[in-house]
């Protein structure tokens, strides 16, 4: 399966190193041995589960003025936390990664700290050459994190519409922020954003596994849904489940 293309000797280079040395994985060996010739054409970069940590996303960011042409950036399963969310944030800010189109940073360890910053790039990301980061953003996968309110909160006052302003994240069509630490203060502010307008393009919501009431949950979820575009937690029954199992959880 090509997931960096068109250049896959520098795949196997980097996917090589990561298996030889998992947990200390240093990614600015691999990636300025090669730059810049070889990843200012790079679209698809996947390092899904290669556990590089804080060090490699910091690396990765570092090597981002190069990634020029990246639409499709996974580092899921990777012990990310804030340290390397900030690292990578402030090089969104700069405006880096601004043809991105998916972003997955599933199962990493992103807390409130790494989310506020990256909040702050959609707001603050941008170049007088490329586009703002995050306008072309469809897929955004935060889900198994430690995001809580604070995060949340942050995200929202983003994406929340305001007189004379364009949307944040305009074309963004999948959000995953299941299995994290958002309590009902959050999702509340949150869901009250979506029925005010924002993420205009939002088809698919995952919320399922935080910390929100088993009464406030269905709410939410019937709440968001009424937009008429948007399907919450495809398998509804079974989160509301889940839902409970997580506030019971919590809340021992």
């Amino acid at each position: 399966d090509p997931v960096l293309t068109p250049n896959q000797p520098l795949l196997n280079r980097i996917r090589e190193y990561g298996e030889e040395v998992k947990y200390t994985f240093d990614a600015t060996d691999v990636l300025l041995s090669v730059l810049p010739q070889e990843l200012d054409h790079v679209m698809e970069i996947n390092l899904n589960g290669l556990r590089i940590g804080d060090h490699g996303m910091v690396a990765l960011s570092k090597a981002s003025e190069y990634l020029i042409s990246l639409e499709d950036l996974d580092v899921g399963g990777n012990l990310i936390g804030d340290r390397g969310m900030i690292a990578f944030s402030e090089a969104c800010q700069s405006g880096r990664f601004p043809k991105l189109k998916t972003l997955n940073l599933y199962y990493n360890t992103i807390g409130e700290e790494g989310m506020e910053e990256f909040s702050s790039a959609i707001i603050n990301g941008h170049s007088d050459v490329y586009p703002s980061f995050g306008s072309r953003l469809t897929i955004l996968n935060l889900g198994f994190n430690r995001i809580g309110d604070a995060g949340m909160i942050s995200f929202t006052h983003v994406i929340t519409p305001s007189l004379g302003k364009e949307s944040r994240l305009p074309l963004l069509a999948e959000l995953n922020l299941c299995q994290n630490q958002i309590r009902d203060d959050g999702m509340k502010q949150f869901s009250d954003a979506m029925t005010h307008g924002a993420l205009p393009r939002l088809r698919s919501l995952s919320i399922y596994g935080n910390y929100v009431s088993p009464i406030l949950y269905p709410d939410i979820a019937n709440l968001v849904s009424a937009r008429g575009d948007v399907t919450v937690d495809r398998w509804r029954a079974e989160n509301g489940i889940a839902a409970q199992a997580r506030y019971e959880e919590i809340s021992a």
